[in-house]
């Protein structure tokens, strides 16, 4: 399953990683401004994907009722109280994400905690980034590599325990397609609504 689902979103996980200010921060230049940006685009992202699939939980049974839940937009809602005055909220009707099977959950989980791989990179080079140097708490990003390997382990050992039917594994990467669309819509609305929030503050 896992080198279905890698071979069949790795346009668009390339796609989003090279749009990403993240290669701001792994080349230590990213402004306090672009920091935040990068901030709420995932946190509207995460909390999107995260609430649709707590909505839906109900479909699931087992040890993936584990891996729902908002913890990490949740960690990135603390990163922002270093902005507090960024205004967070976002009306439900920009939500459009929905998952409505196990196999959708399961693709868009696979995106999520995948991606916590990726964040510890992210995470080494934060501390080095000189106009972040009067941020002393990083909760999202600054994870133990021991425990974000350990789960995602974990998880990978759960949906690899499935069997899947040719339709059930399509539904799974169409489902994780979906999930890196949402993170692709936020980065786009960098300039926009997000832009707009930090120029309230």
């Amino acid at each position: 399953m896992h080198a279905f689902l890698k071979k069949e979103t790795y346009t668009l996980h390339k796609e989003i990683e090279q749009n990403s200010l993240a290669k701001f921060i792994l080349d230590t230049t990213i402004s306090a401004e672009n920091y935040q940006k990068f901030l709420l685009q995932n946190y509207f992202s995460y909390l999107e994907v995260e609430s649709a699939i707590e909505d839906s939980k109900h479909i699931v049974s087992g040890l993936l009722l584990d891996f729902i839940g908002k913890n990490k937009s949740n960690a990135l809602r603390k990163d922002l109280t270093n902005f507090a005055t960024i205004d967070l909220s976002l009306s439900n009707q920009e939500f459009s994400f929905e998952v409505n099977s196990t196999q959708e959950i399961i693709g868009a989980l696979y995106v999520i905690e995948g991606s916590m791989l990726g964040s510890l990179i992210i995470g080494k080079q934060l501390p080095k980034c000189k106009n972040l140097s009067g941020i002393n708490d990083f909760h999202f990003f600054r994870k133990n590599p021991i425990e974000v390997s350990k789960r995602w382990k974990q998880f990978s050992e759960i949906i690899q325990s499935f069997d899947y039917n040719q339709n059930e594994k399509n539904q799974v990467a169409e489902s994780a397609k979906r999930t890196f669309l949402c993170f692709q819509k936020y980065q786009k609305k960098s300039g926009t609504i997000l832009t707009d929030k930090i120029s309230r503050s």
